[in-house]
């Protein structure tokens, strides 16, 4: 009899405490965090979620803009993602990041343009215009709402790799024209016409002839230092 009182009381000693290790593992599991339902992300704890830029869906709304209005070209500026076009006529206007109205900022009094040529960095823009009879360049600043001049008989330009600064062609001569001081000063002899300038590497400028489908390819890269010419490539 003792043997059987003592069996009954280690059999119920064992399922009372699986029932309360059972009920603890049941209470815990409830307060683990739980999977997020369908659509939202799954962050892991380790990691901090990932912020997506909130200014480019502002930027293509501007851009988007664009198709009810006259635009010739058009650029943004990526330090405040403002978005600025120019007209056929010559207007400069922008569009603000988030903004839902174009604005006129001045009327740059440019015709026939050609070409605009974004800055690598800040908001202004190289112009040409009256191409191929009378090539003219200017740079405007629609921060500052200014246009500056580059000398008449300028037949090909760009911009340096910091924007400081324009390289141009003018009378089979390179010079640079300095934005800040409005002064130029010669490079050196380059006896080419019609052709682009390219400007990516701080030391070499790089030379090709304007596109036509009749014409091979080339490319030639001018040392500044050297004052020296070398192909680059060449597409016969």
């Amino acid at each position: 009899n003792m043997r059987r009182i003592l069996l009954i009381i280690i059999i119920i000693a064992v399922v009372g405490a699986g029932l309360y290790l059972g009920r603890h593992y049941i209470f815990k599991s409830a307060d683990l965090p739980q999977a997020p339902s369908t659509g939202q992300a799954v962050t892991p704890l380790d990691q901090t979620p990932v912020v997506s830029d909130a200014t480019q869906p502002e930027t293509n709304q501007a851009i988007q803009l664009l198709s009810n209005a006259l635009v010739f070209d058009y650029w943004v500026d990526p330090s405040d993602r403002t978005v600025y076009f120019m007209s056929p006529s010559g207007s400069l206007n922008r569009i603000l990041a988030g903004g839902t109205t174009p604005e006129e900022i001045f009327s740059s009094g440019i015709s026939a343009i050609s070409s605009v040529t974004p800055a690598p960095k800040g908001a202004s823009a190289l112009v040409e215009s009256g191409y191929p009879d009378t090539p003219f360049f200017s740079i405007v600043n629609p921060i500052t709402r200014t246009r500056q001049f580059l000398p008449i008989d300028t037949v090909a330009a760009a911009w340096s790799p910091d924007a400081t600064q324009v390289i141009f062609l003018r009378n089979s001569t390179l010079n640079i024209f300095t934005v800040s001081t409005a002064r130029s000063s010669p490079v050196g002899p380059l006896n080419m016409v019609d052709v682009r300038l390219d400007w990516k590497d701080p030391a070499e400028i790089y030379i090709s002839p304007r596109a036509a489908a009749h014409l091979p390819a080339a490319v030639w890269a001018y040392q500044l230092k050297k004052k020296t010419i070398r192909a680059v490539t060449q597409e016969l």
